[in-house]
């Protein structure tokens, strides 16, 4: 009677220990499937954001090309130096065209500035993708989510603005240089170089 009872008390601790193992792994299985899911979310929220990122990008370099050089420039502040000198053009027209000319070419500089916030983008969605494994650990699954979401938008956001602000301010300085160099050429007859616009990068 005791073997028997050790055998059955022996059978449903067996049981119990399958039931728990099975259980363990059907868990297992239930997590894994869970971080999955969550990791082509994330690899599904990156891409989007880069994508969006890409276009906000790709409209502010690909308006109309304004045309004008570090030699063009060169070349007018020479032209205006000496209609000063010959009492042509007042001092002020002179260095409130210089600046304008010389904030003009400076605009490319900041343009590729942006090519290189860009590039820092897409190296730290790159990180933050093969950093998932441990973000999916995390109990707060949904708010790391949201974290990254929210990230990615925001500077995706701050660079489509200042693409958009470089582009505003780059228009507006080719209209006041090309309104002045007409006022001027009508005034006292100065050739100047003016800015051109090209839709070739459509």
């Amino acid at each position: 009677a005791d073997l028997t009872a050790k055998y059955e008390r022996a059978t449903i601790l067996l049981d119990e220990a399958n039931k728990k193992h099975k259980e363990a792994l059907d868990e297992n299985e239930n997590l894994m499937l869970e971080q999955k899911k969550l990791i082509r979310s994330l690899r599904y929220e990156i891409l989007h954001l880069q994508k969006r990122l890409t276009k906000v990008e790709a409209e502010g370099i690909m308006e109309p090309s304004i045309m004008f050089t570090r030699l063009d420039a060169e070349r007018n502040e020479q032209a205006l130096q000496h209609a000063v000198h010959k009492g042509k053009v007042p001092e002020e027209t002179y260095t409130e065209l210089k600046t304008a000319m010389t904030d003009y070419i400076r605009l490319p500089s900041q343009q590729f500035g942006n090519l290189v916030k860009r590039y820092i983008q897409f190296r730290k969605a790159v990180e933050i993708e093969n950093r998932i494994a441990n973000y999916v650990r995390d109990h707060g699954k949904k708010r790391s989510l949201e974290k990254i979401e929210t990230l990615y938008e925001r500077r995706s956001n701050q660079i489509g603005a200042l693409i958009l602000h470089i582009r505003q301010r780059r228009a507006f300085l080719a209209r006041t240089i090309t309104e002045k160099f007409d006022s001027l050429e009508n005034e006292s007859s100065i050739f100047l170089i003016r800015p051109l616009y090209s839709y070739q990068g459509r």
